[in-house]
């Protein structure tokens, strides 16, 4: 009888050793923890002709840090920071970073009728507005300066403030490759035939209630145009070929 009590303390005792190695093994395992790098990405600064801006890298979900100061350029006005090439969205700083991107610095330059250094301010390959004053009317002068100079870049025209222009010629913006978008001043009344055809990249126009006819073929072949806005009252002079846009 001792013998067999003799046994089953020593068994007690054995099996309580094991639990007693076994549980500091369990316990390492479940504490185990496997840790990650963060993930970070990287925000490059397209400043398109101002000074160079820093990249930045940030982790995955947090916010990017706006720039310190606004870039300049002389004889530009900063529009801003555009999350796209052709300046769709402006960037919102509050949003949390979930890739690599860039971002674009969008410029607007004034023009006036006695400035003949346009060209010489369109540099590289990105989106400029240029507003136009007083009595600047010969757009076909810039376009076909732009053409002898390789001028790749993007333009969106605003002529809001060109209040004595009253008439858009035949062909007046004719194959303008370069344009985007523009915005006519409300002095004028009628647009010619082919004034917009081959304006391939044009994507916005701002046509003014003014506006009492429009010639056939103004908008031929502007491919990326969707829709129009026709004033109320507007005489539309179309056939198959005005335009591929909607109106």
């Amino acid at each position: 009888m001792k013998t067999q009590s003799k046994k089953l303390v020593l068994a007690a005792i054995a099996l309580m050793a094991l639990v007693t190695i076994a549980l500091p093994l369990v316990g390492c395992k479940n504490d185990t923890t496997s840790f990650t790098e963060p993930v970070e990405y990287t925000v490059t600064f397209n400043t398109n002709g101002s000074t160079e801006v820093e990249s930045q890298t940030v982790q995955s979900g947090a916010t990017l840090s706006r720039p310190a100061g606004t870039p300049s350029r002389e004889g530009y006005e900063f529009l801003g920071w555009y999350s796209e090439f052709d300046f769709t969205n402006p960037y919102d700083f509050n949003s949390p970073v979930t890739s690599n991107f860039i971002l674009y610095a969008n410029w607007k330059v004034e023009i006036t009728p006695e400035e003949d250094d346009v060209i010489d301010k369109l540099t590289g390959d990105g989106l400029y507005t240029l507003v136009a004053t007083g009595d600047w009317m010969n757009p076909q002068a810039i376009w076909t300066d732009l053409i002898a100079a390789g001028i790749t870049a993007k333009i969106n025209l605003d002529l809001r403030d060109v209040t004595a222009l009253i008439n858009i010629g035949n062909q007046a913006f004719s194959a303008w490759e370069n344009l985007t978008d523009i915005k006519l001043p409300d002095s004028v009344t009628s647009i010619g035939k082919y004034a917009f055809s081959g304006c391939s990249r044009l994507t916005g126009i701002r046509i003014p209630d003014s506006v009492t006819t429009i010639e056939e073929f103004a908008f031929q072949n502007c491919s990326s145009l969707v829709s129009i806005t026709i004033p109320n009252g507007c005489k539309l002079l179309k056939n198959e070929y005005s335009m591929t846009a909607t109106v």
